[in-house]
């Protein structure tokens, strides 16, 4: 099932996500860059 769970609009070339409040599990993370589109998995156990 896929959800949209956060949406970060960030002008810089780090950011952090407070992840405390995800259940654990396999995440897939989309980001969007001026160079493109990454896809990265997040696991939290």
């Amino acid at each position: 099932m896929k959800q949209v769970m956060c949406e970060v609009f960030q002008d810089q070339s780090q950011f952090e996500m407070n992840v405390k409040c995800l259940s654990k599990g396999l995440y897939t993370l989309k980001i969007h860059t001026r160079s493109g589109v990454e896809i990265k998995k997040l696991v939290i156990s």
